[in-house]
């Protein structure tokens, strides 16, 4: 564990303690605080800082957090808080890396997170975990009163403890998902959006700035698909197995397009692939190791009659006259 690693799950355990330890949570933290000289030390660091932070004014306060959300630059500092030394050397210990990947579970700062071709697993205090599939952005705000994440983009499996003085709460661009405590998953693409529900009840909502509205609360082995495109939204049926099996290493396809298809795997590995455009909509149903892109060019090969040539790490695939 590096120290970026320690610092993170220090300000995770501290953010546990305020709120109050499960048993769960407090049996690991007194293995994890036991481990090294580091982890106390490190521990302690977090808690003095947060100590000294609230015992500042609100208005100092609220300097120091405008002024680290807008990652301003260290030699400005001292110049702009020169009348309050002590506020100047908090914001400085935050903007030069101490907790700032963890910033906000002791300041309510938001947290951004970004995967590239491999999964990602957040824990927050509340024991609820977040697993990010490759190629996803989202943002987190951990809140006293909610939980809210802005999911720019991506696929992200959510696995929510109940508390029913705390909604969870997941933006989209034009989808909003209230729970307050279920596991579900959140497929936000391009062209549309999927929601489905492994356990739990699910409140999925169309909003803008002026209005909120419910279209369904989704249910255990329901999924709903919203396409951007044409504001339309279907309602279907399926095997809970198979939702997020890209957390075990498996794409599933259920009559998903050729094309999504392939976007799917090249999340995970760079390709460089030709797709003949009248075979785009072709479908394929069937579960495939994300590492086993070739048995997957195989399975389709052999499904719609198509040749695959490989030239120079490129990849045609296209009908056979």
């Amino acid at each position: 564990m590096n120290k970026d690693e320690i610092e993170q799950k220090a300000a995770y355990f501290l953010t546990c303690e305020n709120d109050g330890f499960t048993k769960e949570q407090k049996r690991e933290f007194d293995i994890w605080i036991k481990i090294s000289k580091e982890h106390e030390f490190t521990y302690k660091k977090v808690k003095k800082v947060q100590s000294l932070y609230q015992s500042l004014s609100k208005d100092i306060k609220n300097e120091i957090l405008d002024s680290v959300k807008k990652d301003i630059k260290r030699d400005s500092f001292f110049r702009r808080y020169k009348k309050h030394a002590f506020a100047a050397t908090i914001l400085l210990f935050l903007s030069i890396g101490f907790l700032q990947t963890n910033s906000y579970l002791n300041f309510n700062i938001a947290h951004n997170y970004k995967t590239d071709k491999t999964a990602q697993k957040i824990s927050l205090p509340d024991g609820s975990n977040i697993i990010l599939d490759a190629k996803t952005v989202l943002k987190v705000h951990y809140f006293k009163d909610r939980r809210v994440i802005d999911l720019k983009e991506g696929n992200v499996f959510f696995n929510v403890a109940k508390n029913n003085n705390r909604p969870f709460i997941i933006n989209t661009k034009e989808i909003r998902v209230q729970v307050l405590g279920t596991s579900f998953e959140i497929n936000n693409q391009k062209e549309k959006i999927d929601i489905e529900v492994k356990n739990g009840i699910v409140s999925v909502q169309k909003y803008d700035k002026s209005y909120t509205k419910e279209l369904v609360k989704l249910t255990k082995g329901r999924k709903i698909s919203f396409n951007r495109s044409s504001d339309i939204f279907s309602l279907e049926d399926i095997e809970i197995k198979n939702i997020a099996s890209w957390k075990n290493g498996v794409l599933t396809f259920n009559d998903t397009t050729l094309k999504e298809a392939i976007n799917d795997f090249k999340k995970y590995k760079d390709m460089i692939i030709f797709l003949q455009p009248d075979i785009e909509k072709l479908t394929i149903t069937g579960a495939f190791s994300i590492n086993d892109f070739d048995k997957f060019l195989y399975a389709i090969s052999q499904i719609h009659t198509l040749n695959i040539t490989k030239k120079a790490e490129k990849i045609y695939i296209y009908r056979k006259n």
